[in-house]
């Protein structure tokens, strides 16, 4: 299993840290990271089925400014 650190997850799919951030708190992210204490860790088979399956940063963005 590869992880990524936060930084490392955001270049991988596209998008800056705190986007990655809000796309956690508004519960976009489910089930592609663990946690370690404080650390968090993502799962970079389940981010890249995540973006198969239609998760793409840009649009997720969109979303999130809707809930605003």
């Amino acid at each position: 299993m590869d992880r990524l650190t936060r930084s490392e997850a955001a270049d991988f799919i596209g998008c800056s840290k705190s986007k990655l951030y809000s796309m956690e708190k508004a519960g976009f992210l489910k089930g592609t990271y663990y946690q370690i204490g404080r650390r968090r860790f993502y799962i970079t088979e389940k981010l890249e089925n995540w973006m198969k399956n239609g998760g793409e940063a840009r649009e997720i963005e969109e979303k999130i400014l809707l809930f605003k």
